[in-house]
């Protein structure tokens, strides 16, 4: 008997030195996770646009390897590339700026975690569900800039406009000397090109810019799958003199 509450006292001390190991592994693992989820949040919000990059990479590696929650992840690497928008992604047409550059390579690596954690993509698309809609004003000549900021000015008070069912953020108006082309409005993706854009029109025209073409202009077969351009992301056109007064 006595053997027998020995070999019982040796097995309850050989459990408690296994719980005791597991509680210090676990401790030292979620030391290091807070670790590594602090110096990717340093990075990522660092002033320095190369660093902000080195952050976003060494997220998705962390990741990868499981360091870091999918959660913590998406939510940094969304608001990486949601600050970046704000600082002013430039049209496609145009050379990277460094905000549309890390917009770019944070959209690339989010949707590459997203394809294989669940998690991640149902952040993903909650995000993406929740964006307000970016139309990015365009015109010729420089003293239509006024015009337009004031036509945008008109579209973003409409906040709880019924038909498009989203904030609408118009950024300041940049001007592209030399353009010629008609007043129109650009689209995408190709859902996007089909289910808001002809709203955005209607939209438009209702404030004033009644010299913009009905249909908007399909780019979903060019920039689908880019990784520089936002979801809800519109460009409207106006070539000199187009503009309402």
């Amino acid at each position: 008997m006595e053997r027998y509450i020995s070999y019982l006292d040796i097995s309850f001390k050989i459990f408690l030195a296994l719980i005791a190991a597991w509680s210090a592994y676990l401790f030292g693992y979620r030391k290091q996770q807070n670790e590594d989820v602090r110096l990717v949040t340093e990075l990522v919000s660092d002033e320095k646009p190369e660093k902000r990059l080195i952050g976003v990479r060494l997220a998705g590696a962390f990741v990868a390897e499981g360091r870091i929650p999918g959660i913590v992840f998406a939510h940094l690497l969304l608001g990486v590339a949601e600050d970046a928008s704000n600082r002013g992604a430039e049209s496609p047409g145009q050379s990277k700026s460094a905000p549309s550059s890390l917009k770019a390579v944070a959209t690339s690596v989010l949707n590459a975690a997203a394809a294989n954690n669940s998690v991640i993509q149902d952040q993903v698309d909650k995000a993406n569900l929740s964006l307000p809609i970016r139309i990015y004003m365009h015109t010729a000549n420089a003293a239509d800039r006024a015009l337009a900021d004031a036509l945008g000015n008109r579209v973003e008070r409409l906040q709880t406009d019924t038909s498009i069912g989203r904030p609408i953020v118009v950024p300041d108006t940049e001007v592209i000397a030399g353009y010629s082309g008609k007043s129109e409005l650009r689209c995408f993706k190709a859902a996007e090109c089909r289910d808001v854009a002809p709203r955005l029109i209607s939209l438009l025209k209702a404030q004033g810019a009644t010299t913009l073409a009905d249909a908007p202009v399909d780019l979903s077969r060019q920039y689908e799958n880019s990784n520089r351009i936002r979801p809800m992301h519109f460009e409207v056109w106006f070539p000199a003199g187009a503009l309402p007064k």
